[in-house]
């Protein structure tokens, strides 16, 4: 038996009116529209919902045990239509960004505190790893989102660049003697080098970068977490290679410096990734465009 659910509608509003004319005013049809609803319903079950009487209409026996259950479900889906729109417009919901924690401090930590501002009801999660992990977590659907630095493997990608980064070299004061001078990447490599873990996209990007110029990236410190390349550089502890934009207030302040070289680090780009042919849910899709709408500028 296949029934038009709008018909149910109509009966509990009949039902709890105990009148067609007022359920008829309360659903702001006419009341032939809820007769004929009544009566198709009542063909469909093939017996009688409502006792017609001079006061208005009374359930059946039938009727009554039909509004028991219609009423519950008409219940629910009022409510889960009043759930999606309230999604629809950001009123509540929840976002799941994978991302890492130098994408974090060096660019999204900003966005995030802007988007909370205008749907504050919106629950934000993160869900920090590598790119590699950012993706797979993409894939199993573990996250609505991806924001990542490049370079970016996988295929089924949808990626939207967002900003440009840059790699720079630094060192404390107990390497001051380099201040003003310019190192060929030889030169460089005859100094502690400090960098990130072997697993990740940035070194598999560092890598590269050396053995495009035939030379091997072999440092002397290599860390699971970028925000702790800053402080062993300032601890003199050797030259850490980060995004200029986490050291740039570290220089500014005279902690650390740039160690210039003739051959720049290519610059990069951060991206937010998401699955092609996959819908975004209107919470991502509105973090998405105030992260492309807010990042018009450069990241220097």
């Amino acid at each position: 038996m296949s029934t038009n659910f709008e018909h149910y509608r109509v009966f509990c509003q009949v039902a709890e009116h105990h009148s067609m004319t007022l359920a008829a005013q309360a659903l702001n049809i006419t009341q032939p529209a809820v007769s004929k609803s009544i009566h198709q319903l009542e063909a469909s079950f093939g017996c009688t919902l409502f006792q017609r009487m001079k006061s208005g209409v009374q359930l059946t026996a039938e009727g009554k045990v039909l509004y028991r259950y219609a009423s519950h479900a008409c219940n629910l889906l009022i409510r889960g239509q009043e759930r999606v729109r309230s999604m629809c417009q950001l009123e509540n919901g929840s976002l799941c960004i994978g991302t890492s924690d130098m994408v974090i401090q060096s660019f999204l930590l900003p966005h995030l505190q802007k988007f909370h501002c205008l749907y504050p009801n919106i629950r934000i999660r993160l869900v920090t790893g590598n790119s590699p992990k950012t993706i797979d977590a993409l894939r199993e659907g573990s996250i609505d989102i991806g924001v990542v630095a490049s370079p970016i493997e996988g295929e089924g990608l949808h990626t939207v660049p967002l900003c440009s980064i840059h790699d720079i070299f630094i060192a404390g004061q107990d390497f001051s003697a380099l201040q003003g001078k310019t190192l060929s990447l030889q030169e460089l490599m005859q100094f502690p080098l400090i960098c990130c873990s072997p697993n990740t996209t940035t070194r598999q990007f560092l890598d590269a970068f050396f053995l495009h110029h035939h030379l091997l990236l072999q440092p002397e410190f290599e860390l699971e977490t970028t925000d702790m390349i800053i402080p062993f550089a300032k601890s003199g502890l050797g030259i850490g290679i980060v995004l200029k934009a986490m050291a740039k207030q570290d220089i500014q302040e005279g902690k650390i410096f740039e160690v210039r070289t003739n051959e720049s680090l290519p610059a990069r780009s951060i991206c937010a990734i998401s699955l092609q042919g996959a819908p975004l849910s209107c919470t991502a899709q509105s973090f998405l465009e105030g992260l492309i709408s807010g990042t018009a500028r450069l990241i220097k």
